[in-house]
């Protein structure tokens, strides 16, 4: 999907990064991995963003917190199995709401655009 809006390499592969993980998130904790189940991605691009928004229509996540994550590179066993989703969000995107409306739970991304 960057590539295809014309970004650079190193932006394109951190969208890539934040739509999969976001897509992930949506299926296993909306979802709980429950197959069939609806995923709506959309993206707008203009000249200073790339805006990505991923819709689902079932649970509503309940704590949107982006915790630190602490750890040493050196000794990766520490690492939590889950839970790090948002923290690999945030890392890889500029920006990040989630809302829910009448309909949908939404999760929007925005990706700055450097030139």
């Amino acid at each position: 999907m960057a590539l295809h809006f014309g970004l650079p390499i190193p932006v394109a592969d951190e969208v890539e990064i934040a739509v999969v993980q976001g897509v992930n998130n949506t299926i296993e904790r909306a979802y709980s991995n429950k197959p069939g189940s609806e995923v709506t991605i959309s993206s707008i691009k203009n000249i200073d963003y790339l805006s990505i928004e991923i819709h689902d229509t079932w649970l509503v996540m309940a704590d949107f917190s982006i915790s630190e994550l602490k750890f040493d590179p050196e000794d990766p066993e520490p690492l939590p199995d889950g839970g790090m989703g948002l923290f690999i969000l945030n890392q890889a995107i500029d920006k990040i709401e989630y809302f829910t409306d009448e309909k949908y739970n939404i999760l929007c991304m925005q990706k700055n655009i450097i030139r």
